[in-house]
């Protein structure tokens, strides 16, 4: 077989390659979930913003949630769809669980959802020792702060003080603990 012949077999095959992709792509939504493609972007997505040191994840995570209008408690809506913004929250908690510091650095953030998020974030690392996270482990100011902020946390959503989130974050995570205890 000379060169151009092998290099004309190459293409070929290329082609075909491409042909059937093509079309095995043109047939996914037949086959596959309809929102497959968004699962697999929302996980591409995911694994990029928690990763790298917890300084750096830390800070690509407040730059998500400086861009958002709703906190979100958890999964929402009647299928409990996961939420990025706090789907990497979690993340974040497993990834770094002594990053009590670098959370602590944004629970002042002049951003409310930033605030929000960041006393959820604190909160969860405290749960994951199994304490109860106290008043005092919260900057007095915050519980101060009169902005609101939209909630959302399974099918329901409301306005909400930011100075009530860490009270209300604080009651979650008792509730939580007192339910594995028994």
């Amino acid at each position: 077989m000379t060169r151009a012949t092998a290099s004309k077999s190459k293409l070929r095959e290329r082609i075909r390659r491409a042909f059937v992709l093509t079309y095995a792509l043109v047939r996914i939504p037949f086959v596959l979930p309809i929102d497959f493609l968004d699962e697999l972007r929302f996980w591409v997505r995911l694994r990029g913003l928690a990763a790298g040191g917890a300084e750096k994840a830390w800070e690509r995570l407040v730059s998500l949630w400086s861009n958002v209008d709703t906190f979100y408690g958890g999964p929402v809506g009647p299928s409990m769809d996961r939420v990025l913004e706090d789907v990497v929250a979690r993340k974040f908690v497993r990834a770094y669980p002594d990053s009590d510091r670098v959370v602590c650095t944004t629970l002042n953030h002049s951003n409310p959802y930033v605030c929000a998020y960041s006393i959820r974030t604190l909160c969860r690392l405290m749960l994951q020792r199994g304490l109860v996270p106290k008043r005092t482990d919260f900057p007095e100011s915050l519980f101060a702060r009169d902005e609101t902020i939209q909630e959302q946390s399974f099918c329901f959503g409301s306005a909400m003080r930011l100075g009530d989130v860490p009270t209300r974050s604080i009651n979650d995570v008792a509730a939580i603990l007192k339910r594995r205890a028994g």
